[in-house]
This record gives structure tokens, C-alpha cells and sequence, in this order.
């Protein structure tokens, strides 16, 4: 449906909203009908699959063959439990970390929640943005953040940044005249979206959608369908743990041929080729790798940058463009006075 090009009293009358509004019993049915107005979140990793993803490492996978293979063949109970431990050390620095801050992070969406004043009941009321529903009447003053789409219904000089959609800076003017079907959204000047905020003025406005049904809601959802890439770091480091597996591999094969050729028997021969599998494993590699990522993430975090995975920190280094929104980022999109000339007299700091 094209709202903005319905006139405001087809648009009150097809979501069946009165002068007295919704009353709170209908926006709770309405919100069992609906997706809650929150974005979509990305799936959460649990404590297990992070778990998983580290020893599913092929350097890991090698250490825990050894382990195996030093415990079951040569008895070296030692040996076995010194490589199970320096798999366990490698996971909990790795896993302890990313869990920390996939919980910092949703601390801090939870803390970003906004609250929205809304018409319900005939009277103003002030609801936590997740409880939004179309048919709602939300009011807006300057510096609010939109927490839904809505047609506009009362402007007063109301304008509205859209940069988050439009990345254009300049706020845009919100009106009540009903448009043609054909204008993008950009230049929809009787519609306001989630996540835009008011520049200047206030108003009025009917919801229309909610959560993932907005506009940014959208856009959200195809970011979500994005793969994350594995990083140079990852890559290198899994393609040597490769190279370590096929060597000791070969290694093995060659040690077992050469003494089988010289006449010993397969089970010696074997147990020696495993004895020296094992000391050619550099078992430390991936705990003194671990270490040091971890101290390279707390000193970040000492800056306030939340690192949500270890090799991050060391990728950190090739970065050599990159590419933000300037304005609410980088900027606070805001004039600032600074001088001001009077004559041949300038007041002011410079």
C-alpha cells in the first residue's frame, strides 16, 4: 500500500483509528498480530558453537591427534595432558573473549532502546519503542529519534534528518500533502522512517510499520544475508596448520616405509614415527598466538574499541583506507558559533 499517496482520512479510516485512538487493550492484540517493533537480530552465537569454532581448527585438530595418540600408543600420559592443556588455554582465551563482548554489545543495545510518546486511550502516554504498533499515533518533537514508519498527519515546522537512508545531510521538510504514487522515498515528504531523527519542529503521525517491515528494517535484513570473510590472519594461520598436518603426515609415511625397508616390525615402526610426529608439532604455537592477541585487544579495549574477534586486533594494521558516514559519525551535524565580527572587533574563540 502507497500511504504516502492516501489522503490522511482514508489512511485513519482503513486502519480503523478514531479522534480517541487506539486504547491500550487493541494495541496489545494488534502487537500479538505483528513483528514487535525492534530490528532483526543477528543470531546470537552460543557459549558451545564458539566452542566448536575454535577446535574445529586444523592446528587444534592435529594437537588433539597427538594428545590421542601420545596417551593411547606411547603411554605418555604427560606429554598428552601438557598438548590437552595448551588446547584448553588456546579455547578459553579465544572463546572468554568473544563472549565478552558479544554481552557488551547486547548490554548496549539494550541501553539504546529508545521510548516513544504515543496517543492511546485519548491521552499521551510514553512506551518503550518495542511496543510501537501500526494504527499508533506518535508524537514528535525536535531531537526525537523516529522509532517507526508513519505518515505524517500534523506538521509545525517539522523537519527531519534522513541521512541514515538518504545520506543526505541536509534535514528534510515534513508535510501533510498526499503524493503521487511514483515519488521515491527520498523525496517523500509526508512520510517519516525508523532510525531518522528530528532536526527541528514537531508533529504528528499515524504508524505504519514496524520492525522489520520498515524501511530500515529492509535494509537490515539484507546486511544480515552478508558472509563474513575470514581475515588474512585466519587464512595464513589455517593454511599453515595445513602444512604442519601434510608434513607430519608424509613424515610419518616416510619414517614407517624407511624402517619397514631396514626389517623392523610395522607396530615399532610406527610408534617411532609417531614420536617424532608428535615432537614436530609446535603445540605452543597456538596459545603464544592467543596470548598475544589478547593483550593486542586489551589495549584496545583500553581506547574504548570493543573487539568482537581476536584476529581483528591484527588486521587492524593493514587497514589503510576507510570508508565512514561523516555526518552523526564523524560530525554532529550541528552549526557551532565560533566568531562573530562587529565592525573591525571579532569576538569569539578562533
Amino acid at each position: 500500500m502507497n500511504i504516502h499517496s492516501l489522503e490522511i482520512n482514508d489512511i485513519l479510516a482503513s486502519f480503523g483509528t478514531s479522534e480517541s485512538w487506539l486504547t491500550n487493550q487493541k494495541a496489545v492484540e494488534i502487537l500479538k498480530q505483528v513483528w514487535p517493533n525492534s530490528l532483526p537480530k543477528a543470531k546470537q552465537r552460543s557459549l558451545w558453537s564458539m566452542i566448536y569454532e575454535q577446535l574445529k581448527s586444523t592446528l587444534i585438530l592435529v594437537l588433539i591427534v597427538a594428545a590421542i595418540l601420545s596417551a593411547v600408543l606411547e603411554k605418555s600420559y604427560i606429554d598428552a595432558g601438557i598438548i590437552l592443556g595448551i588446547v584448553i588455554i588456546n579455547t578459553v582465551i579465544w572463546v572468554l573473549q568473544e563472549y565478552k563482548t558479544e554481552r557488551t554489545l547486547e548490554h548496549l543495545r539494550n541501553l539504546l532502546t529508545p521510548q516513544a510518546r504515543i496517543m492511546r486511550d485519548g491521552k499521551m502516554q510514553v512506551i518503550s519503542s518495542v511496543d510501537a504498533v501500526p494504527w499508533d499515533i506518535l508524537l514528535i518533537d525536535e531531537g526525537e529519534k523516529i522509532v517507526a514508519d508513519a505518515r505524517v498527519i500534523i506538521s509545525g515546522w517539522l523537519r527531519v534528518n534522513q541521512a541514515i537512508l538518504t545520506w543526505e545531510s541536509v534535514a528534510q521538510e515534513k508535510n501533510t500533502h498526499t503524493l503521487s504514487e511514483s515519488v521515491p522515498l527520498s523525496d517523500r515528504n509526508n512520510m517519516i522512517y525508523q532510525g531518522t531523527t528530528v532536526a527541528a519542529g514537531s508533529g504528528q503521525a499515524v504508524i505504519i510499520a514496524t520492525g522489520a517491515n520498515t524501511e530500515l528494517g529492509h535494509i537490515s535484513g539484507m546486511v544480515g544475508q552478508i558472509q563474513d570473510e575470514a581475515n588474512p590472519f585466519s587464512q595464513k594461520l589455517e593454511e599453515f596448520s595445513r602444512k604442519i598436518a601434510i608434513f607430519i603426515t608424509l613424515l610419518c609415511l616416510f619414517i614407517v616405509a624407511v624402517l619397514l625397508f631396514e626389517g623392523g616390525r610395522f607396530a615399532h615402526s610406527f610408534l617411532v614415527a609417531v614420536s617424532l610426529a608428535v615432537s614436530a608439532i609446535p603445540e605452543w604455537l597456538p596459545a603464544v598466538v592467543a596470548l598475544g592477541l589478547a593483550f593486542a585487544t586489551k589495549r584496545l579495549v583500553k581506547r574504548n574499541v570493543l573487539v568482537r574477534k581476536l584476529p581483528a586486533s591484527e588486521t587492524l594494521w593493514r587497514v589503510t583506507v576507510i570508508c565512514t558516514d561523516k555526518t552523526g559519525t564523524l560530525t554532529c551535524n550541528k552549526m557551532v558559533f565560533k566568531q562573530i565580527a562587529i565592525g573591525n572587533e571579532i569576538y569569539g574563540d578562533a
